[in-house]
């Protein structure tokens, strides 16, 4: 399911080098195989906050380490692309929204899936998301889970481009022709005049940042963690902080 591992983003990072270091290349796509375009993290290998050996500061790492990705990936000079197959969901989502256009087969499901496991996105999405499909629909999809086809993901902005399920590859690749054909200097400048001022982007992440190492720390993401873990519907008591954790803040 392309889950976010250390070893998945680090080749997004040499990626992303490889394309700013080689002037021959003008864009960058970033797929997925096998069934997903990318499910997000694997939840069983995100570093235990509660532990008491370090274990908030290995989360904040974890996530500042995606965050910079991410961030490599938007800030990328080059036009860059999704092409998004299957599920993009939660981190997934996240990853799509750092490209520059997302192409998508019919076939995909597009969303952000953090609530559903009492969890809080951390790489971007609060800023991103409702850049692309609005403030009020960026909370409908993040408060209910739902989950768009590449069609639905159309309408409201999520995806600039769908085609049929066979035709993705074709589809992108033309894309990447008409990239190729147009000025590299003009394009890199128009990427950095389209960054939407009126949005200080950085702070806001930073900020999300903070929200999410805190809200690692409650019982209700705790609660999450296990039910999906247990293969269960969790249940959420609104309590803010795990049972096991020091209660040092008021």
């Amino acid at each position: 399911m392309n889950s976010l591992t250390p070893g998945v983003l680090h080749g997004i990072a040499a990626a992303v080098d490889a394309v700013e270091s080689t002037p021959s290349l003008r864009a960058l796509v970033i797929a997925g195989s096998g069934r997903a375009f990318s499910a997000g993290a694997d939840l069983t290998g995100v570093p235990d906050v509660t532990s008491a050996d370090g274990g908030a500061a290995d989360f904040r790492d974890y996530l500042t380490e995606a965050g910079k990705v991410f961030a490599r990936l938007s800030a990328c000079s080059r036009p860059t692309i999704a092409a998004v197959h299957g599920y993009a969901l939660a981190g997934g989502l996240e990853l799509a929204l750092s490209c520059d256009v997302v192409v998508a087969a019919e076939s995909a499901r597009f969303g952000d899936g953090h609530a559903k496991y009492g969890q809080f996105p951390a790489g971007g999405a609060t800023a991103r998301l409702p850049l692309r499909v609005g403030h009020a629909y960026a909370k409908y999809l993040m408060f209910s889970g739902a989950v768009l086809t590449g069609r639905e993901a159309e309408r409201r902005g999520l995806a600039e481009v769908v085609t049929e399920d066979g035709a993705l590859v074709e589809t992108v690749d033309r894309l990447v022709e008409s990239i190729s054909a147009a000025s590299p200097l003009g394009l890199q400048r128009m990427k950095e005049q389209l960054e939407p001022a009126f949005v200080p982007l950085a702070e806001h992440i930073r900020a999300e940042l903070d929200v999410a190492v805190e809200y690692a720390r409650s019982a209700d993401r705790a609660e999450g963690l296990a039910a999906f873990n247990e293969g269960r519907t969790p249940t959420f008591s609104g309590d803010t902080f795990a049972a096991d954790v020091e209660r040092t803040h008021a």
